[in-house]
């Protein structure tokens, strides 16, 4: 696996097609002064077959039948081989031409906009778990979780049951195997939590080059507070990025391929949790694309508008998330937290930003979108941080240990024992906020809300600003 440094908001010497295979190559064979090489590819026409879904993907019918995503390497750089794919586009056989984008669980650091790493709770088990149930998040300052100060009564009575919920996500186990390995946590004693675990790729980012930070935890850490809002749902952590917590989107896509595959008779029963960014490019980054794809999306004669059109479309992602969403799953993203630095918040990050994406902000104590995070559709807990300025704030989640009762500054939730004795630690961002996001959708389509129209119920629930529980489940 080639080891390289990064810049740009995608890796350089890749690049990814996605169309019918026989199109792929007949498109490579007009284009004689490049030299593309195949490292791997996803193909989706098994998924396609008999697609009798309204949902409209990025290509004629007729492509369905033989659709695959394939990650090329190039000898020319990324903007310039994408500038001659389209130059030889063609709305008969159109193939979609992506960079392979760094993907991050917002990591500040290289490449990232992370809100800092966890900080774990000294203690006992059961010191862990009386501060997880009980934390702010949970109560009235949060998402109404719990009606008491002890946090044994809760407001509704849907717990997910049949649901499953995917996080795709870092991992801290090892040993695992391609398929979902069933993963104890025995510190998590109130409500048994049956966590399925799968390693089924290898990340691409070499993490001691770009960001050096273990934060393996980061998908575990949103699957407790999953659990905690439903806690009868099936809940599968799959790898889909490195231990710093970041990785690229090929990586992503054939991770979303193999997990919809195995859940493809039950799809519509799925809660696709997306704690992660992809990396924008610009205009600068890639002149002329999103042009040339909009055009050739509109010459094929279909009724598919990009959800991203106001910017360069990632027609890799756009492909597979539409199958996912056609099949029945809901989708809820993080808005991310790259609003640090800035008076007004940033929009949403892809694929948050999309319009039946779930794209999900932070708020604090104090019910307020938290000082980092962006726009999104809902707001969430996800702590906050430490006022630096008017304009500027920083993590502050490292000072939670030393508070007596609530931290306004991090979320409680489970990590790997080995690293925190408790089993629990603190952390912050609107990762942690997506994980309640998703735990309430799971609610919803336990309560017969129909998956198109789950993101709409999770709007209706807002009280006062955050999501609410008995708004949305009265």
């Amino acid at each position: 696996m080639r080891i390289q440094t990064r810049v740009l908001p995608f890796f350089e010497g890749f690049v990814i097609l996605t169309g019918k295979e026989s199109d792929i190559q007949t498109t490579i064979s007009k284009v004689p002064n490049l030299t593309l090489t195949l490292n791997q590819d996803v193909k989706l026409d098994s998924m396609l077959k008999g697609w009798t879904a309204s949902r409209q993907l990025p290509f004629p019918a007729t492509s369905y039948s033989d659709l695959t995503v394939r990650l090329y390497e190039t000898n020319a750089p990324v903007k310039d081989t994408i500038e001659e794919i389209y130059k030889v586009k063609d709305s008969a056989s159109p193939v979609f031409a992506d960079p392979n984008y760094a993907l991050t669980a917002d990591l500040w650091g290289v490449g990232g906009d992370s809100w800092s790493t966890e900080s774990p709770i000294p203690g006992t088990v059961d010191d862990g778990n009386k501060l997880f149930w009980e934390q702010w998040a949970f109560g009235e300052k949060g998402i109404s979780l719990f009606a008491d100060a002890l946090a044994t009564q809760r407001t509704v009575k849907h717990k997910g049951k049949g649901m499953r919920v995917g996080i795709f996500d870092t991992s801290p186990f090892t040993g695992i195997v391609e398929d979902f390995t069933p993963v104890p946590i025995p510190w998590m004693l109130r409500e048994t939590l049956n966590l399925q675990v799968s390693h089924p790729f290898d990340t691409f980012v070499t993490p001691s080059l770009l960001y050096d930070k273990d934060c393996s935890n980061h998908g575990l850490f949103v699957a407790g507070l999953v659990h905690a809002v439903a806690p009868a749902s099936e809940i599968h952590l799959i790898r889909a990025l490195n231990k710093s917590a970041m990785g690229d989107l090929f990586t992503l896509i054939q991770a979303l391929h193999w997990a919809i595959k195995q859940w493809w008779d039950t799809l519509d029963n799925t809660i696709i949790n997306l704690s992660l960014g992809v990396r924008r490019a610009t205009a600068a980054d890639l002149p002329g694309t999103k042009d040339q794809i909009l055009a050739l999306i509109n010459s094929m004669g279909t009724s598919y508008v990009s959800p991203s059109a106001d910017e360069i479309p990632i027609m890799a992602l756009e492909t597979i998330l539409g199958i996912a969403l056609g099949r029945g799953a809901v989708i809820a993203a993080a808005a991310g937290n790259s609003s640090h630095d800035v008076v007004v918040p940033k929009p949403a990050q892809i694929p948050a930003c999309y319009p039946d994406v779930i794209g999900v902000a932070a708020s604090n104590i104090e019910r307020q979108q938290s000082c980092y995070s962006n726009n999104g559709d809902v707001i969430a807990p996800g702590g906050d941080g430490a006022r630096v300025g008017a304009s500027s704030c920083e993590p502050n989640n490292q000072a939670c240990v030393s508070f007596a009762g609530d931290c306004p500054y991090g979320l409680i939730s489970l990590v790997d024992e080995p690293y925190s004795p408790s089993g629990y630690a603190y952390w912050v961002g609107t990762s942690f906020a997506t994980g309640l996001v998703s735990g309430l959708a799971a609610l919803l389509r336990e309560n017969g809300t129909t998956p198109p129209n789950v993101r709409g119920a999770v709007m209706a629930s807002v009280k006062d600003g955050i999501i609410d529980l008995p708004t949305a489940l009265p």
